[in-house]
């Protein structure tokens, strides 16, 4: 039985109008910002002459050489002039990405950058530049990469500009990469502010909602944390090292987690939690180090670790989640197919960076998208599923509170007291003791079928057959060797719906064995197998044509009845097999994922 709280159903409209409202809103009053165009205040620096990547030996144009740099050679060397004059006194701001750097005009040096280890946005501020004097540029890197970019990407990003200027010019032409984050970061809210309103809801399973929500937050801020501008906003490197390693490592670790969610196997998932905790107390030892020793530490060996640790991770759930039998919602295998782009995204900037020593943040970007976009979408439709199956629930309750009645009526019918009240008066005279037990079992009988109206879910299989062998010892004072039973119960553990096995044997007692002269006999077996708890009822008694009504005119219906309840409340099916003269087998297959009771899962993480 659905059992969550759906007056708060529109959440699942509120945060889907809230987030599309949010994003357009911003995207229209950013994008008013920015069109003012580009300050005539900020111009482009440019030069024109030759390099030598062999310490001056040999030179070669510029403009032909600067994309086709061997990666052996690690300085370069460039002489020529500017492209305009400068203006007196207003800074020249440079990228500057893994180098050294050094600048001359005119022999006089204006310019020294000698950190290796800085990715920043650095500057100076000039003379009178003119372009007839001689320009000198050194640069020199201490790592060399299969694919050298660096030099050109220094070349390409030089402006002479006051600082807000440019920062304009650069948040307009990265437009397009922080509308994205900021959709990733609104998205990631909601989820997680769904996961708070939802998470103490009954039979409501909102695993994994905390963790993909704070994974596309952490993301999105590590994307906007792209050094091409945000050096610009903040001169304190040591904060911004520590920021980006702190939402890098948290992403990481949380994808990592939502992962878990999708590890079915108990072995696997306790694997998951071990290599989360281990990258958790990696993670606090490395920010105590860094903090202690106040140093722009480099994590690179930390954060491979961590994409390692994903990689395993990655292989676990897939094992669990493509693994031969095992049944997986559609909606979680589209959860982690997107899960697996992401992870793809990673490994492909781990690659670049292998390879030229920077990161795109493009790909890893695009990825995140995709996955924030899924998940929402998943998350929106999984719960409208979850709506839709609510009120069908509330509706099937509804009857299924007039069919127990209408059970336990039929159960509890006139000439069955009758012959019980009879039968147990014929015994106070024979046998007075018989009859007193006789008495004990027909208030058991009866008090099982008044407690059955109460009951909202499953009961204990044990509780049902208790009341079956009520019944069946009823029966069996009144017909005596007509009536044989035999139990071969190997499976208890389990529940099932009231009423359940009493109504297919009094099926079976009724309509099966006793229209037969010589009487019968009736099988109760149950059995466990590795995804289900299977519960038979068998007789030899006359069959019946299972598509035509009973005798008396009466239909199936408690047979009906117990069928609804059977997949209703535990996601079982009841099937019967009989043939006229041959008896009837009724089988009743209840999966062990339903287990104990009722109610709905949601597939969304």
């Amino acid at each position: 039985m659905i059992k969550i709280d759906f007056s708060k159903r529109f959440l699942n409209r509120f945060f889907f109008s809230f987030t599309v409202i949010l994003i357009v809103f911003t995207v229209l009053v950013v994008s008013r910002g920015m069109s003012r165009g580009v300050p005539l205040e900020c111009e482009k620096i440019e030069i024109k002459g030759s390099l030598s990547y062999d310490d001056g030996r040999t030179y070669h144009t510029l403009d032909s050489r600067i994309g086709q740099l061997p990666t052996k050679y690690d300085n370069v060397i460039i002489l020529g002039h500017l492209d305009h004059d400068l203006v007196y006194g207003r800074p020249v701001y440079l990228f500057v990405q893994g180098l050294k750097v050094k600048i001359y005009v005119n022999g006089k040096v204006v310019f020294d950058h000698t950190d290796f280890s800085e990715d920043t946005w650095d500057y100076f501020v000039p003379g009178a530049i003119k372009t007839t004097d001689d320009i000198k540029i050194e640069l020199s890197t201490d790592k060399s990469y299969i694919y050298n970019v660096h030099f050109r990407q220094f070349l390409k990003r030089m402006y002479q500009a006051e600082r807000y200027d440019l920062i304009r010019v650069l948040l307009s032409h990265y437009m397009p990469h922080l509308l994205v984050c900021l959709a990733i970061t609104i998205m990631g809210i909601s989820i997680l502010i769904y996961w708070a309103c939802f998470r103490g809801v009954r039979d409501y399973n909102a695993e994994g909602l905390r963790s993909c929500g704070i994974l596309m937050i952490m993301g999105g801020i590590t994307c906007y944390l792209d050094y091409n501008y945000v050096t610009l906003l903040s001169r304190n490197l040591y904060f911004l090292n520590f920021l980006n390693f702190v939402t890098q490592a948290m992403l990481v670790i949380f994808m990592t987690s939502y992962m878990r969610r999708y590890v079915a196997i108990e072995e696997s998932r306790r694997r998951a939690t071990t290599i989360i905790v281990t990258m958790v107390v990696f993670m606090a030892i490395y920010m105590l180090h860094y903090i202690l020793k106040e140093t722009t530490t480099n994590f690179d060996w930390l954060f491979m670790a961590f994409v390692l640790a994903v990689m395993v991770m990655l292989f676990i759930g897939l094992r669990d989640v493509y693994k031969e039998g095992m049944v997986i919602p559609v909606h979680n295998r589209m959860a982690f197919d997107t899960l697996l782009l992401l992870v793809s995204g990673f490994i492909i900037e781990i690659i670049y960076y292998v390879l030229t020593g920077t990161y795109i943040v493009r790909v890893i970007e695009v990825c995140l998208l995709v996955f924030s976009v899924a998940q929402y979408y998943l998350l929106v439709s999984t719960n409208v599923d979850n709506y839709l199956k609510a009120k069908r629930a509330r509706e099937l309750e509804s009857e299924l509170v007039q069919n127990k009645i209408k059970l336990m009526l039929g159960q509890i019918q006139p000439h069955f007291l009758y012959n019980a009240i009879g039968t147990i008066r014929a015994l106070c005279i024979k046998n007075p003791k018989e009859a007193r037990n006789a008495l004990d079992y027909f208030a058991k009988f009866l008090r099982a079928n008044m407690d059955s109206l109460t009951e909202e879910g499953c009961i204990p299989f044990e509780k049902e057959l208790d009341h079956v062998k009520s019944y069946l010892y009823i029966e069996k004072l009144r017909f005596g060797e007509l009536l044989d039973v035999e139990f071969d119960i190997k499976a208890t553990d389990f529940e099932c719906p009231p009423l359940m096995l009493q109504t297919m044997v009094e099926n079976a007692v009724k309509h099966g064995l006793m229209p037969k002269k010589d009487g019968g006999k009736i099988k109760i077996s149950t059995s466990e197998t590795k995804n289900c708890y299977e519960i038979k009822v068998a007789d030899d008694g006359v069959g019946y044509d299972t598509d035509k009504p009973l005798e008396e005119g009466r239909s199936h219906i408690g047979v009906d009845n117990t069928r609804q309840r059977i997949v209703t409340l535990c996601n079982g099916t009841m099937n019967i097999g009989s043939r006229m003269g041959s008896g009837t087998t009724i089988t009743i297959i209840i999966p062990k994922a339903t287990m104990p009771g009722g109610g709905y899962e949601s597939n969304i993480g």
